[in-house]
C-alpha cells in the first residue's frame, strides 16, 4: 500500500486540478464533488502521515499548501478563463462610461436662460433642455439671459450676458422695417390669377 504521505501529496494535486477543471467542463457538480472528496482524503492521509506530532514540519507545510492552493486555484482559473475567447463572453467586462464633462463641453459658448435663481447653483434652460448650472461668483436672477463659459463635473459654468452681447441677438430697427422674404414654398407657387385688364 502506498505511503500515506505520498497519497496525501498526490490527492492534493489531483483535488486542486479537478477544482480548476470544474470551471472549464460543465459536469453538473460531479467534477467538483470528486475534487472535494480528493482534498478531504488528502488531508486525512496527511494527518495519518505527519499529524499528531509525528512530523510537524511536513504537516504544517502541507496545511499551508492546502489553504493557499484552494483559493489560488480558484482565482487563477478565473483569471485564465478571462483570457480565453469563451471566457470573454461569459465574464462581464466593465463598460467604459465617458466622463460627465464630455457631452457638456459642446455647450460652451451657447446661450440660454437662468430658469431658477443661481446662488450660485441652479437650473439653466438651453434650447428647451434643462441643465445644472453654476454662475461665476454672483447671483443671477431667473429669466436672465446667460452664456455658458465652461464645465465642471456635471454642471455648466455661466455668466450673465453683457448688454452688447444681448443686443447682437436682437433684430435691428433696419431689419424690422424690411418686408419679410417669402419662403421657398411661397416662391414655388404659381400665380394663376388673370389680371382684370385682360378682360377689358
Amino acid at each position: 500500500m502506498p505511503d500515506a504521505g505520498f497519497l496525501a501529496t498526490v490527492l492534493l494535486i489531483v483535488g486542486l486540478f479537478l477544482l480548476g477543471l470544474e470551471f472549464f467542463i460543465p459536469s453538473f457538480g460531479m467534477i467538483g464533488t470528486l475534487s472535494i472528496v480528493s482534498l478531504v482524503v488528502s488531508f486525512w492521509c496527511a494527518w495519518k502521515a505527519w499529524g499528531g506530532g509525528q512530523n510537524p514540519t511536513f504537516f504544517w507545510t502541507y496545511v499551508f499548501v492546502f489553504v493557499a492552493g484552494v483559493p489560488g486555484t480558484f482565482f487563477g482559473t478565473i483569471s485564465l478563463i478571462e483570457r480565453t475567447p469563451m471566457g470573454k463572453h461569459i465574464v462581464l467586462q466593465p463598460v467604459e462610461v465617458p466622463p460627465a464633462e464630455e457631452p457638456l463641453k459642446s455647450l460652451v459658448g451657447r446661450r440660454g436662460v437662468a430658469q431658477t435663481l443661481l446662488t450660485p447653483g441652479g437650473m439653466i434652460l438651453v434650447d428647451g433642455e434643462r441643465y445644472h448650472g453654476e454662475s461665476v461668483g454672483m447671483l443671477v436672477d431667473p429669466r436672465t439671459p446667460v452664456i455658458i463659459v465652461g464645465v465642471t463635473g456635471n454642471r455648466v459654468i455661466v455668466r450673465p450676458m453683457q448688454a452688447d452681447e444681448f443686443a447682437a441677438d436682437q433684430p435691428t430697427a433696419q431689419d424690422k422695417g424690411k418686408p419679410a422674404e417669402p419662403d421657398e414654398k411661397e416662391k414655388r407657387q404659381i400665380d394663376l390669377d388673370i389680371p382684370s385688364e385682360f378682360w377689358a
